[in-house]
C-alpha cells in the first residue's frame, strides 16, 4: 500500500517543477547515516571486482614481505655464474668447490690462500703477510680491514698467514676450518710443482738468486748426502698410513698395493 504526495520544488524565481514522491510504508525511514562494520560486510561491499582487488592486494603484500626477508635474512644462495680467480687453476677450482658446498666468499678465499701457499711457493707462503678487506652487502656498513703484517702479529711462533686466516675464519667464515684446509693437504701430497714456472720467476728475482747462491756455497762446504731409497722417506710412510686407514676390512683396495 502506498501513499502519494505532491510538492513543488522551487528552482528559480520564474520556474518551478512538480515532483511526485512515493513513500513505501513497509520500509520505515530512519534518521542518521548507515554504519557498517568490516566483519558485517554483505555481498554489496565485497561483491564484483572489489573482492578480486582486495585478494590481489593482500597477496602482493605477502609476497613482497617474503622476498625482503629472504634477501636480507635468508641463506646464501650460490649463483650459477659464481667463480673464484687466483694465480693457479688448481686453487681457483678449490675456491669454486667451496662455494658449491655452500661456503661464503670468505671461506673460498681462505681455502684458495692455503692452496696458493702450496702450488706457488715463489709467490706466497704460510708466513706471508698482508691485509684482507671484507665488505658485507647485507649490512652495507664500512668494510673491515684485517692486517696480519709483521708488526701486527701478536705471536712469533705461528706463521703470519695462518694466524691471519684463522682470525678471519673465526670472525666471518661459516664452514669448518678442517673443510678449508683439507684441499690444500691433498694437493701438497699429490701435486707436482711447475718447476718451469718457478725457474722463470726465480730468474727475475735478484733476492732469490742471492739466496740460491748462499745455499750452493753452504752445500759445497757440507759433506755430500747420499741418496736414499724413495720408500724410506717419512713422507711416504705417512702417506701409506693414511691410505691404509681408508681401506676396507678385507685388506684390499689401496692398502693392498703397498
Amino acid at each position: 500500500m502506498t501513499n502519494s504526495e505532491n510538492r513543488t520544488v522551487s528552482i528559480s524565481k520564474s520556474f518551478s517543477v512538480l515532483v511526485e514522491e512515493t513513500t513505501r510504508e513497509d520500509i520505515p525511514l530512519k534518521t542518521g547515516t548507515k554504519q557498517s562494520k568490516w566483519y558485517n560486510c554483505n555481498e554489496d561491499c565485497m561483491g564484483g571486482s572489489k573482492f578480486i582487488n582486495v585478494a590481489f592486494g593482500v597477496l602482493t603484500i605477502i609476497v613482497t614481505i617474503a622476498l625482503i626477508v629472504q634477501i636480507y635474512y635468508g641463506d646464501y644462495q650460490v649463483v650459477p655464474h659464481g667463480s673464484v680467480a687466483t694465480d693457479s687453476l688448481e686453487c681457483s677450482r678449490v675456491g669454486t668447490q667451496i662455494l658449491k658446498q655452500g661456503g661464503k666468499a670468505v671461506d673460498a678465499a681462505i681455502a684458495s690462500a692455503f692452496c696458493m701457499a702450496v702450488v706457488a711457493p715463489h709467490l706466497t707462503g704460510l708466513d706471508a703477510e698482508g691485509q684482507v678487506l671484507i665488505y658485507s652487502h647485507r649490512t652495507r656498513i664500512s668494510p673491515d680491514l684485517v692486517d696480519f703484517s709483521g708488526s701486527n702479529v701478536i705471536s712469533d711462533r705461528m706463521p703470519r698467514l695462518v694466524l691471519g686466516l684463522a682470525y678471519i675464519h673465526q670472525q666471518y667464515a661459516t664452514m669448518p676450518w678442517k673443510s678449508l684446509v683439507e684441499p690444500s693437504i691433498g694437493i701438497a701430497r699429490f701435486y707436482l710443482l711447475d718447476n718451469a714456472t718457478i725457474a722463470v720467476e726465480a730468474a727475475h728475482s735478484p733476492k732469490f738468486q742471492l739466496e740460491l747462491l748462499e745455499y750452493l756455497k753452504a752445500a759445497h762446504r757440507e759433506p755430500v748426502l747420499m741418496p736414499e731409497p724413495y720408500y724410506s722417506s717419512n713422507a711416504v710412510e705417512k702417506l701409506k698410513d693414511e691410505l691404509s686407514s681408508h681401506s676396507d676390512s678385507r685388506g684390499g683396495g689401496i692398502a693392498s698395493r703397498f
